[in-house]
């Protein structure tokens, strides 16, 4: 996260510092006050276009002036002085060449951190930074923060992941129709789910049945439906009410279900999403038509 604006006469002093420095260093270290204030060398130089001996002369230069200071623990990492220096060379670069920068930087991560999972959050970063540069880009921060999710989710961080899931979502929309959103709210509401807040993650559960609604793949419907009755751990609605939503989204989705096992985990699904109305004969009727199909 970016810290506060830096005060004028700091900012001045900074930058008058780092004008001392000679052109090619002070191009780098700019780089790098994007990627954040500890940086990875390997990934500034190449999303800088410079080779790694010339990215070395130039953090060298920065090191001796004070601005940077090598990273002791991991090999080929540094680190600045200061936040402040990060910080006021990240405000001193100009709106769209920041966001150019991210984009840079986020390709020049994931080549450089494949296959390393516990960056994914880094890397999905600058891409989501980046987003807005256009469709295209907009889709690559998608696909990496679902990345990331996936991977909180599986060190046991559901929290984390709802949040890159919900970021993966608002990539989504400005990717427009390039980024299929099923599996992106399939993945916020089980996040929700497995965070403990079923009465947040069923809505969205909704809306991955409505998304499958509108394709030709109607299995997507089953699974989410199992899901948002199956998945939590807890009764995921609230004692005593019914979802009117969810009971509506699948009492549309019924008729275009023509497979016998589709319709029977449907039907069963819908009878526990009316659990709480006040037509037990109804529900009985929905339970004796799924287990005759599932026969």
């Amino acid at each position: 996260a970016r810290g506060g604006p830096v005060p004028a006469p700091v900012r001045e002093v900074i930058l008058r510092r780092i004008a001392r420095l000679p052109p090619a260093a002070a191009a780098l270290i700019s780089m790098a006050a994007v990627a954040g204030r500890d940086f990875d060398i390997q990934v500034v130089a190449q999303a800088a276009a410079v080779d790694i001996e010339a990215a070395l002369e130039s953090i060298d230069a920065a090191v001796a002036a004070g601005l940077v200071v090598e990273d002791e623990q991991r090999l080929g990492w540094f680190r600045f002085a200061h936040a402040l220096v990060a910080e006021a060379l990240y405000e001193a670069t100009g709106r769209l060449r920041r966001v150019r920068q991210h984009r840079r930087i986020g390709e020049a991560a994931a080549r450089a951190w494949h296959g390393h999972s516990e960056r994914g959050a880094e890397i999905a970063r600058h891409w989501l930074l980046a987003a807005e540069l256009d469709t295209d880009t907009a889709a690559q921060a998608s696909t990496h923060a679902a990345a990331a999710a996936r991977a909180a989710d599986g060190r046991l961080a559901p929290e984390d992941a709802a949040e890159l899931w919900r970021q993966a979502l608002a990539a989504a929309e400005l990717a427009n129709d390039n980024v299929d959103r099923y599996p992106l709210l399939m993945g916020l509401a089980t996040s929700l789910y497995r965070a403990g807040h079923s009465s947040d993650g069923l809505p969205v559960f909704v809306q991955a049945i409505e998304q499958a609604l509108g394709e030709t793949d109607h299995s997507r419907v089953v699974t989410a439906a199992a899901a948002a009755i199956g998945e939590s751990i807890w009764y995921p609605f609230e004692i005593g009410v019914v979802d009117e939503r969810l009971v509506n989204v699948l009492e549309r989705a019924l008729p275009r279900l023509t497979d016998p096992l589709h319709r029977a985990l449907t039907l069963s699904c819908l009878a526990v999403a009316r659990y709480y109305d006040d037509k037990p004969e109804s529900r009985l009727a929905l339970t004796d038509e799924a287990l005759t199909l599932a026969h």
